[in-house]
């Protein structure tokens, strides 16, 4: 009988992984995919801060992740359409408008590689 736990992340290593598809933990380990399935499927129902959504174990910190990273890109995207039209309104030129694109962008980078 194959064992879960001795061929596969348990549920903190799969929470810190943000999620696991199964396919592949069933080719890394050598077993069958019926078996990882049945075994996830235990291990998420002993585990509230998991769930198997289409062949992947997933935990809750990743769909977190996710929400904050397109809460950020969505906020981008209202920045730079408001400072697209503010460039039209204002008759900037292409090319000032992506100098200044370029010099932000800059400073994001380097802000980021100091923290």
């Amino acid at each position: 009988m194959w064992q879960w736990q001795h061929c596969s992340p348990h549920s903190a290593e799969i929470k810190k992984l943000g999620r696991v598809s199964l396919i592949d933990l069933a080719d890394i380990v050598g077993v069958d995919l019926y078996h990882v399935e049945k075994q996830a499927q235990l291990v998420v129902s002993d585990d509230p801060g998991l769930m198997l959504i289409q062949g992947e174990v997933i935990s809750n910190s990743y769909w977190d992740n996710v929400v904050e990273d397109v809460n950020e890109r969505l906020q981008e995207s209202s920045l730079w359409l408001m400072l697209f039209r503010l460039f039209v309104a204002e008759h900037f030129s292409s090319l000032l408008t992506m100098q200044v694109r370029l010099t932000f962008i800059s400073s994001l980078v380097a802000s980021s590689s100091l923290c």
